[in-house]
């Protein structure tokens, strides 16, 4: 490692020591970077010190995400922080309460520097819905973590307590509870320009790394939208028709939800089955995975089915000898009673074939060599990785569909387990239209989520306009448009990652042989997380690979 590298590396540890805690720096345990004025102005020289140093592109890239982070602030950003930090800290290590007590005494600390700056302005509505929804889901987390473990209760009633009195700096009459059914009548009245229309472009360059400027991601998507909108539309007629129900996205679903539901109780069961079979598949035709592989399938523990109600992967110890991703099932009927086997899959597909593999052999440097700072798990690399898993499933779905079409006499032996399988869960052809439909079904909503991040922040529509006209644009519910973009204005510029990296990808391996395909994927997999530019800058490196 340089000796800038180590620099920028150390900064990180220095303003992010939650997440290089997690990351495997254990000397960080329980620390929390103090946001004071002072600090804040001591970190940006200090990234300004850098910066004039000399450093390469990559170098650059990652300077400039730290201080556009440090001056992109907004009152419902550190909320949403304390509940993740505890929720790291209790994948990670499980409840040890001398550290989580630690972090909630440091998270008031904190707090109070942050209130200062926050009241200082008066919100937009939408910003203070997402204060309420935030604020209120760390309160609500800090009080299952206490009712589990009550060793927590002197520190954790005192950060509820402080939450509480934040949030009372925040209120709009009628909010609440926060859900659709509450807030989209007084958004559609109270609502507006939501305020961020000369930061967003910064956001999005500087943070995220995008090389579309804000109108190009809005034109984008709706290209995109435009292309795969009638085969969604086409394969919810299909399976209508099959179904025997109405030829809505609702009907349908609920239809496919009843007879393809497998009880939670036997979900990780049935997902740890599939892993065992399709996980060689994937090293055959999709994407190499390094032998250092580590993910671990675990039933959410109850005091974070609030936080995961289907599923989740998180990737820890990545800059240790022994890096591993944890995979989350949610059982308790509480919270999910069933889940379809078709999303099942989409989602065990998209987070660990896509994620857990890109985290993994990222770190483990299989088949490229990111530096340091490359492997650092910041916005930059947002696109890579959820362009990636949103690319994945595509690939995977058709690989399917090819499979199953092929006589099993053409099959290798691991082919044919895995088909044989799948036709163990019933109709394989309605099987594959299913997930076909479950696919399609989140590329629309992803492309639907860059053209609402790019209207919504650059102040062409509110919210309430975009989810109407979203609505009619797709044939979905102003409620369901409003449920897959609304939460992503609590991270300003994340929304258009997906669509932006995938489609880019896809386009790279068009022409390209199967072994070329399965080559590239692996390489790109291990490239780590430098600026897209970069990123996209090194892809012919596939081609030296043995």
């Amino acid at each position: 490692m340089s000796d800038l590298d180590q620099q920028i590396f150390e900064l990180w540890c220095e303003l992010h020591p939650t997440t290089a805690y997690n990351a495997g720096i254990e000397k960080f345990v329980s620390k929390v970077f103090m946001p004071t004025d002072e600090a804040i102005e001591k970190a940006q020289s200090d990234i300004d010190v850098l910066l004039s140093s000399g450093p390469d592109d990559s170098q650059t890239a990652t300077l400039t995400w730290l201080r556009r982070e440090l001056l992109f602030e907004e009152p419902y950003m550190f909320p949403d922080s304390i509940l993740w930090v505890l929720y790291g800290y209790m994948v990670r290590e499980g409840v040890v309460v001398e550290h989580l007590s630690d972090l909630m005494d440091q998270q008031r600390e904190a707090l109070v520097h942050v209130k200062k700056r926050m009241i200082a302005k008066d919100w937009p509505v939408e910003v203070k819905v997402l204060i309420n929804n935030n604020t209120k889901g760390a309160i609500g987390i800090i009080q299952a973590m206490i009712e589990d473990e009550p060793g927590l209760r002197p520190s954790g009633e005192k950060l509820v307590e402080d939450l509480k009195e934040y949030l009372s700096h925040f209120k709009h009459p009628g909010v609440d509870k926060g859900h659709f059914d509450e807030v989209f009548s007084i958004l559609e009245n109270d609502g507006g320009d939501i305020g961020r229309s000369e930061i967003y472009p910064l956001i999005c360059k500087e943070m995220y790394g995008y090389t579309e400027t804000v109108d190009e991601i809005e034109a984008k998507g709706q290209e995109w939208l435009a292309q795969d909108l009638p085969k969604y539309q086409a394969v919810v007629k299909k399976l209508a028709g099959a179904y025997g129900c109405d030829e809505t996205v609702e009907a349908v679903t609920a239809s496919m939800n009843e007879r393809r539901s497998v009880p939670v109780a036997e979900a990780v069961g049935f997902v740890q089955s599939f892993r065992s079979v399709f996980e060689k598949v994937v090293v055959k035709h999709l994407c190499g995975i390094t032998p250092n592989y580590d993910t671990r399938v675990v039933e959410t523990p109850d005091y974070l089915v609030n936080l995961i109600p289907t599923a989740a992967m998180s990737s820890f110890d990545y800059f240790s000898d022994k890096p591993f991703n944890v995979f989350f099932l949610t059982t308790s009927d509480k919270v999910s009673p069933a889940v379809s086997i078709p999303s099942l899959l989409q989602t065990l597909i998209h987070e660990e074939y896509g994620h857990c593999v890109n985290f993994s052999n990222s770190s483990t440097r299989y088949a490229a060599d990111p530096s340091v700072p490359e492997l650092i798990h910041s916005q930059l690399a947002m696109i890579i990785t959820d362009g990636i898993s949103f690319n994945r499933e595509q690939e995977a779905q058709g690989l399917l569909r090819k499979l199953g079409s092929t006589p099993k006499d053409e099959l290798e032996a691991k082919e044919k387990a895995l088909i044989e399988m799948l036709e163990g869960l019933g109709d394989l052809e309605l099987l594959m239209d299913e997930m076909e439909f479950i696919v399609l079904q989140w590329r629309v909503v992803r492309f639907l989520r860059a053209i609402g991040d790019s209207r919504i922040n650059s102040g062409k529509q509110s919210i309430a306009e975009f989810a109407n006209w979203g609505a009619e644009r797709t044939g979905l519910s102003n409620k369901l448009v409003f449920n897959q973009i609304f939460i992503f204005q609590g991270m300003v510029g994340y929304a258009p990652c997906y669509s932006l990296g995938g489609q880019r990808i896809k386009a790279r391996q068009e022409g390209m042989s199967p072994e070329e395909m399965l080559k590239f994927n692996t390489y790109i997999s291990s490239m780590g997380f430098p600026t897209w530019r970069i990123f996209e800058s090194r892809w012919d490196g596939f081609k030296d690979q043995e």
